[in-house]
């Protein structure tokens, strides 16, 4: 006749603990063994040295709880220090860029670095345009234009100008300059991007950009590019 073995498989449901719940768990155990030290064998670790080792965790955990709130106020105070430092850094630049006989030499040699050279008359400003460098209609009803300074085919603009104003028209006959043409709103960035109506499907885009310096002056149009809203 077969023999019925009856097999007891233990676990352990800790999986979804954290640290601290696994350890209080494991000291539970441990004090119940040396409660109860009768029926169970030889453990190794021993029972008492399974409560040390979790009471040594819980204090690791505490040191480390300290040192986290530590990192945070070493974090705070990093950061409050560097916004001193750039403050200072952005007068310092103030009071050099306002300098009778300021030099590229004089900048670099503080190890900065110069974004546009020009002169206080807008030379460079006033002979010069945002250039269209590529165009993308990928998406229907919408067109979207990468720019660059007609003076140096790159990005930076020129000294004195802040930013740039499209000036656009919608079907019609080509202007010849932005007088005719309607403004939008100026911006810094060399990039521009228009969305159309359905209406305006098949009809053509004119537009043109200057640049502007915030108050009275403008630059020359660009040429005046013409697409087909598609």
């Amino acid at each position: 006749m077969p023999v019925i073995i009856k097999q007891i498989i233990i676990v352990f449901l800790i999986r979804n603990m954290t640290n601290q719940q696994k350890r209080d768990f494991a000291r539970t155990s441990a004090t119940q063994a040396i409660a109860h030290p009768t029926g169970y064998p030889t453990f190794a670790p021993t029972p008492a040295a399974m409560v040390t080792l979790c009471n040594t965790g819980d204090s690791i955990a505490s040191a480390k709880e300290t040192m986290a709130a530590d990192l945070k106020t070493l974090t705070d105070n990093e950061n409050a220090n560097l916004v001193t430092i750039m403050t200072g850094l952005d007068g310092w630049k103030l009071a050099l860029q306002g300098i009778t006989g300021l030099t590229v030499g004089l900048i670099n040699q503080l190890g900065w670095k110069v974004k546009s050279e020009g002169t206080d008359n807008r030379v460079d400003m006033l002979n010069s345009s945002p250039i269209v460098t590529k165009a993308n209609q990928g998406t229907t009803k919408k067109i979207a234009l990468d720019l660059v300074n007609s003076l140096t085919s790159k990005k930076p603009k020129p000294y004195g100008a802040k930013g740039w104003i499209p000036f656009v028209q919608i079907g019609g006959t080509k202007p010849t300059s932005h007088d005719s043409m309607t403004a939008e709103i100026p911006t810094g960035k060399m990039k521009y991007a228009k969305t159309f109506a359905a209406g305006d499907l098949g009809k053509q885009f004119y537009v043109t950009f200057v640049w502007f310096d915030g108050t009275d002056f403008i630059g020359p149009d660009s040429p005046i590019y013409s697409f087909t809203i598609i």
